[in-house]
């Protein structure tokens, strides 16, 4: 699955090869956490046997910009931790208002959301919300990604981390520019997709919405892939929740008419891997 010298090959390509090995492997929603040590959330710090839509990209990037096998977890860490500190309080849980403004700032990826929407002819729209991170903390106990965690009951490890977690919590106001499909004709969707340059990160943009029911906050992105540009014609490579509840590919045209069926869907944010120093 590694392949070594990533600073010498080209990083779409690589990050093209790595993805489709994981093709099939099976979706677990939030498979990683901070390992044994952990006070919350004890899942493994890396794993390569299943994936949520995020930790997948994560996983992927991490192994496309590692020098060698033994800089993945490092790599890792950079992507999913502020300042690559493990702890649940460092991690970059909300995409739109930790994780990229994380990884854009550390030269991970870039924003190219403005560029595709320009060359595509598509309107650029901008989304504003607020993360309610104490809201969001209290309520992990109820919440599909820890609702199965022991540490987190009264008297639990975590139990006492989360609430003085929540104290200091600081409500965040976010706002994204996103290219708008909501109504875009199906000539749209492929112009733009011929747009999107292989190994693209698209963020499927749902304005203040939450896709795991009433867990103390809104957000603005639901789903995060792969585009993978293969002989004419373009996919969506992202472990999916669906019917497959795998790692799939999927035409991309075909997967944003679906989106569109949704009263919460408006579009799509795009950033790329930066290539490596």
């Amino acid at each position: 699955m590694f392949a070594p010298g990533a600073p010498a090959q080209d990083l779409p390509a690589r990050i093209e090869s790595i993805s489709a090995d994981m093709l099939g492997r099976p979706y677990e929603l939030d498979p990683l956490g901070e390992g044994e040590q952990g006070s919350i959330d004890r899942d493994p710090l890396i794993r390569y046997d299943a994936f949520d839509c995020l930790t997948y990209v994560e996983t992927v990037l991490a192994m496309a910009r590692a020098h060698d096998e033994t800089d993945i977890a490092a790599q890792l860490r950079k992507i999913r931790y502020h300042d690559g500190v493990i702890g649940y309080g460092n991690r970059n849980h909300f995409p739109e208002a930790d994780w990229l403004p994380a990884n854009i700032a550390q030269h991970v990826v870039v924003d190219i959301t403005a560029q595709v929407a320009a060359q595509s002819g598509v309107a650029l729209s901008v989304a504003a919300g607020t993360i309610d991170r104490r809201s969001w903390l209290l309520q992990l106990p109820s919440n599909p990604l820890q609702a199965s965690n022991p540490l987190l009951a009264p008297g639990g490890t975590g139990h006492a981390e989360i609430l003085a977690l929540a104290a200091a919590a600081v409500s965040t106001a976010i706002s994204i520019r996103y290219v708008r499909l909501r109504e875009a004709p199906q000539s749209a969707l492929q112009r733009l997709a011929t747009q999107l340059p292989n190994a693209a990160i698209v963020f499927i943009v749902r304005p203040n919405t939450s896709m795991l029911g009433q867990v103390g906050s809104n957000t603005l992105l639901s789903h995060v892939g792969f585009v993978i540009q293969k002989r004419g014609v373009t996919l969506y490579r992202s472990a999916s929740s669906g019917r497959a509840h795998a790692v799939i590919d999927q035409g991309l045209v075909k997967y944003l008419q679906r989106a569109q069926r949704s009263r919460s869907f408006a579009g799509i944010l795009v950033v790329k891997a930066e290539s490596l120093p």
